[in-house]
């Protein structure tokens, strides 16, 4: 069950500003940039991204339905911070399946959330 779309907006508001300078040194964030599906306007979102051999994992706190994550999967999109490059694809899989890759604070938190859903970007 991921955490409500009020909490989300209110993130996108205030948050993502502080986390955003944060997610450029840090390595366990990155900064996607993708550009609006209906605006075509220039978006940067700090995700929580992961390390794996298919490539970077998203926890998937909000489910699927989210902004940045329909923005990339329409394209173009970019991924900077730990690993640099051009999404060139995104798939949603089963938080169970990437668990292994999760740190034991990320397990931790959607274990007590009830996310199940982890985006793979490809680059």
């Amino acid at each position: 069950m991921p955490l409500p779309h009020a909490v989300a907006r209110l993130n996108r508001r205030y948050t993502n500003r502080f986390l955003e300078p944060i997610a450029a040194r840090s390595p366990r964030f990155a900064r996607v940039h993708h550009v609006g599906r209906h605006s075509g306007q220039t978006y940067t979102t700090p995700l929580w991204a992961f390390a794996s051999d298919k490539g970077p994992v998203v926890v998937l706190t909000y489910g699927p339905d989210v902004d940045w994550l329909r923005n990339i999967q329409a394209g173009p999109a970019h991924i900077e911070g730990w690993v640099s490059g051009d999404i060139t694809g995104v798939g949603v899989a089963r938080r169970d399946s990437f668990v292994s890759v999760l740190p034991w604070y990320a397990r931790w938190f959607t274990a007590l959330a009830r996310i199940n859903q982890v985006a793979v970007l490809m680059i």
